[in-house]
């Protein structure tokens, strides 16, 4: 059965504050769409209590969200972004050459904190190596996610992040999958 990634999105625009989620697919004609569904501060009593239904609402939905699409040939989309090419929302991978021509890669990890703050990190695979760099982008972006979320992080562990990063483009990087703590 296909996983969807739906770490609900934090949305501070204008006056609206709250979590969106959002349920991605890709319809007949290959278009990326989703549903969605927004969970007001102000209506749910705060930013941790609209988190709390927010991830309540997709926990309790997503099955129901596959069952309508597992059947037919629309898949649902995998990842949160077309610019994202791990299969980790926070996590991307950019190809660089160096100055002999040879192709490495940047790995960014990303967290967007209180108040919209990002916190980066972008590692090197010629300094880390292509596992070292992953795994280093994994623990960050799951201790940002431990700062913001507490014990609701959405991932239970970095070796999580890494795995799920390992079965969507391990070949191409050359990535093994580990055993997690």
């Amino acid at each position: 059965m296909p996983q969807l990634k739906n770490e609900p999105v934090r949305i501070e625009t204008g006056t609206t504050r709250g979590w969106q989620v959002r349920f991605y697919y890709q319809n007949e004609d290959g278009e990326t769409k989703y549903h969605s569904k927004l969970f007001s501060d102000g209506v749910h009593g705060g930013r941790q209590e609209a988190w709390d239904a927010a991830i309540e609402y997709r926990d309790d939905n997503i099955e129901d969200f596959l069952k309508e699409y597992r059947d037919s040939e629309i898949e649902p989309y995998r990842r949160r972004e077309k610019r994202n090419n791990s299969g980790v929302p926070g996590v991307m991978f950019y190809e660089r050459e160096n100055k002999h021509g040879e192709t490495y890669y940047h790995v960014r990890a990303h967290v967007v904190g209180e108040a919209d703050t990002t916190r980066m990190q972008t590692l090197s695979t010629l300094e880390h190596g292509n596992e070292g760099a992953v795994k280093k982008a994994c623990q960050f972006r799951y201790e940002g996610l431990s700062e913001i979320h507490g014990e609701n992080n959405p991932y239970p562990s970095w070796e999580r992040l890494y795995n799920e990063i390992v079965d969507t483009v391990g070949e191409k990087y050359d990535l093994d999958a580990i055993e997690p703590d």
